[in-house]
C-alpha cells in the first residue's frame, strides 16, 4: 500500500503534463534511432571485414565487434523502452485529468477530501492506477541507470529540520538526516554527521547507503526519496502527528517510526481495555458487553497505526470538554473513517487519548476543521 494519501497522488496527477512526458519520449526515440543507425553501419563494416580479413587479428576483431554490436543494440532497446514507458504514463494522465473536476467536492484547501463515498472510491481507483504507473516508470529508469558505467552518485543529505529558539532550548537540536545501511541502521559514510575514516574497514563494512522511497520501502540511496524514516514526517505529507508528539511528548526526542508511535499509543492510559474496547465494539457494531475478538483488536490497532503514518494535518478538537490534537483517516479497504486523538493539556499532554469512528455529523465538522487547520 502506498505511503502517499489519495489526495496527494491526485494533486500530483493535476501537476503532471502529458505533453512534457511525450516530448521526453520523443527525445529517447530520436536517440534510439541514432544508435540503431550506428549499429547498422557497424554491422556492414563487420560483414565486409570478415570477408576481407581472414587472419588471427581479423577473427579477434570479429569477436570484439560482436560485443560492440550487442552493446549498441542494448542501448538502442533501452532508449526505446524508456520512451514507451513515458508515452504510456502520458496516456494514463491524459485519461485521468478530465474526470477529476467532477470529483472536486471538498473544501478549497482540500478539494478531494469529502464525504461522498462514491466519489472517494473513484478517486482511490484513479490514484492507485496512477501511482502503480509511476512506480513502473521509476523502476524502468532506476533499473537501467544502475547498470550504467561508473557508480550512480549518492544524493546530498537535506539540512536538519529548522527549529525556533525555544524549541532548541526545550528539546535540543533537531534530528539530523542520515542514510542507513541495508539493515536499517545509521550509515556513517561520507557526508553524514558521524563518519568513519575514509577507506577504513569500518566504513567498508557499512556497505552502500540506503534510504526510503515514498512508500516506505528500503532502497539504494540514489533511488530514495528520504534519507531515513524520520525525514518524511517533516514534509507536508504523512506522519504529521509524529512531529507533534515529538514536540509535546514527555521524551522530547522525537517519534521516529510507526513502531515507536504505536508503542506510545498502546502503553498509554487511553489504550486501557475498559476504554478502548468500548470504541472497538462501536466501530464493529458489537453489542455493548460482547467480548472483543483478537482479530478486531489487531485490525483496530492497524487502523490507528495507519492513521498516524498517513496523517497530513493535525487539528484541534474538543472531546468531553478536553482539548485534543486530532487526526482522521479513511481506510482504503473498508472505506470507513477513524479519528485518533491526543491530549493537548494536563498530566497526559502529548499522549494518546482515544480513537473512534466519528458520526456523520462529527465527520463533516472534522473534515471542515481539518481543511481549515
Amino acid at each position: 500500500m502506498s505511503g502517499l494519501t489519495t489526495e496527494q497522488i491526485i494533486l500530483r496527477i493535476e501537476r503532471t503534463d502529458p505533453e512534457t512526458l511525450r516530448a521526453s519520449a520523443k527525445a529517447f526515440d530520436a536517440a534510439a534511432e541514432v544508435f540503431s543507425n550506428v549499429r547498422g553501419r557497424m554491422l556492414g563494416v563487420v560483414s565486409d571485414t570478415h570477408q576481407m580479413w581472414d587472419s588471427t587479428a581479423g577473427r579477434s576483431f570479429g569477436t570484439h565487434s560482436e560485443e560492440v554490436l550487442r552493446g549498441l543494440g542494448d542501448v538502442g532497446y533501452t532508449l526505446g523502452f524508456l520512451g514507451r514507458n513515458l508515452r504510456e504514463h502520458a496516456k494514463l494522465v491524459e485519461e485521468a485529468k478530465p474526470v477529476l473536476p467532477s470529483l472536486r467536492k471538498g473544501p478549497p484547501d482540500h478539494p478531494y477530501l469529502g464525504t461522498d463515498i462514491a466519489a472517494l472510491n473513484i478517486l482511490d481507483g484513479i490514484a492507485k492506477v496512477f501511482h502503480d504507473s509511476e512506480l513502473k516508470l521509476k523502476k524502468a529508469f532506476f533499473s537501467w541507470g544502475a547498470t550504467a558505467p561508473g557508480k550512480l552518485p549518492i544524493p546530498d543529505l537535506p539540512p536538519p529540520e529548522k527549529q525556533s529558539w525555544w524549541e532548541s532550548l526545550l528539546f535540543g537540536p533537531g534530528a539530523y538526516p542520515t542514510w542507513v545501511t541495508k539493515d536499517g541502521d545509521p550509515w556513517l559514510g561520507a557526508g553524514t554527521p558521524l563518519e568513519y575514516v575514509p577507506g577504513s574497514d569500518e566504513e567498508r563494512a557499512q556497505g552502500e547507503p540506503y534510504g526510503y522511497d515514498e512508500d516506505g520501502n528500503l532502497v539504494p540511496a540514489w533511488q530514495a526519496a528520504y534519507p531515513d524514516e524520520f525525514y518524511p514526517f517533516q514534509e507536508n505529507g504523512g506522519g504529521a502527528i509524529f512531529r507533534w508528539i515529538a514536540r509535546a511528548g514527555r521524551s522530547g526526542r522525537g517519534v521516529r517510526s510507526a513502531d515507536e508511535f504505536m508503542e506510545g499509543v498502546t502503553s498509554s492510559h487511553g489504550w486501557r481495555p475498559g476504554h478502548i474496547e468500548r470504541h472497538i465494539r462501536e466501530y464493529y457494531n458489537l453489542p455493548a458487553n460482547a467480548d472483543v475478538p483478537v482479530w478486531m483488536r489487531e485490525e483496530f490497532t492497524r487502523l490507528v497505526r495507519a492513521a498516524g503514518e498517513n496523517s497530513g494535518k493535525v487539528f484541534r478538537w474538543s472531546t468531553g470538554g478536553q482539548p485534543t490534537n486530532t487526526i482522521i483517516y479513511r481506510d482504503p479497504n473498508t472505506k470507513k473513517w477513524i479519528a485518533v486523538q491526543f491530549h493537548q493539556e494536563g498530566p497526559y499532554a502529548g499522549q494518546f487519548a482515544t480513537a473512534f469512528e466519528p458520526t456523520p455529523a462529527q465527520l463533516n465538522a472534522m473534515l471542515r476543521q481539518n481543511a481549515l487547520g
